[in-house]
C-alpha cells in the first residue's frame, strides 16, 4: 500500500515538474490564422462593379473573362445611400490602380499591402469600398482572395496613360 502511494506521488511530481517545459513550448508556438477576405456586392451601373471589402489579411483582386482595362479605386470611408462605412478602416494599399487584362486568362488587377481595418469595429465599419471600372460592353468576373491564394496568377499589365 505504501509503495502505491510513492508511485502515485512520483507520477504527480513528474507531471508538476514537466508543466514549465510544456508552458514554454506552448508560448513559443506561433498561431497564424489564415485570415478572411469578405465581400458584399453593391448595385452598380453598367461598366462598374462596387464591393464592400473587409479583410484581416492583405488581399488580391483578380479578373476572369475580360480583355481590357480595369481601373480600381479604393475608398477608406464614406457613405452610400443610408450606409456609412469605413469608420474603423484604412486604405489597404494604393487608392488607385489600373491594369490591362487578357481574355481567357485569370489576371491580378490589384494587390493590397495590408488588411482593411485600422481599429476594431463592426463589419461595415472595418470595410472599404472597392470600385472597378471596365468596358460596359463586357461582363468580367472579379474575385477577392488572400495573397497566398494568388501565387500562381499572372498580373495584368499596367495601363499606359498618354
Amino acid at each position: 500500500m505504501v509503495k502505491k502511494r510513492y508511485i502515485i506521488l512520483g507520477i504527480a511530481l513528474f507531471e508538476l515538474a514537466s508543466l514549465p517545459a510544456a508552458a514554454k513550448i506552448i508560448s513559443e508556438m506561433e498561431y497564424k490564422p489564415k485570415g478572411n477576405v469578405i465581400t458584399a456586392t453593391i448595385e452598380s451601373p453598367p461598366g462598374v462593379q462596387r464591393f464592400f471589402v473587409n479583410s484581416n489579411v492583405p488581399f488580391t483582386i483578380t479578373s476572369q473573362d475580360y480583355d481590357g482595362e480595369a481601373q480600381t479605386s479604393i475608398f477608406a470611408a464614406g457613405r452610400i445611400g443610408d450606409v456609412n462605412f469605413g469608420q474603423n478602416a484604412r486604405l489597404p494599399g494604393p487608392a488607385l490602380a489600373c491594369s490591362h487584362t487578357q481574355q481567357g486568362a485569370r489576371n491580378i488587377i490589384y494587390q493590397s499591402e495590408r488588411s482593411t481595418f485600422e481599429t476594431a469595429g463592426g463589419p461595415i465599419e472595418e470595410s472599404v469600398l472597392v470600385s472597378i471600372r471596365y468596358d460596359s460592353d463586357e461582363n468580367p468576373t472579379f474575385e477577392f482572395v488572400r495573397h497566398d491564394q494568388a501565387k500562381d496568377i499572372q498580373s495584368g499589365t499596367a495601363c499606359v496613360k498618354i
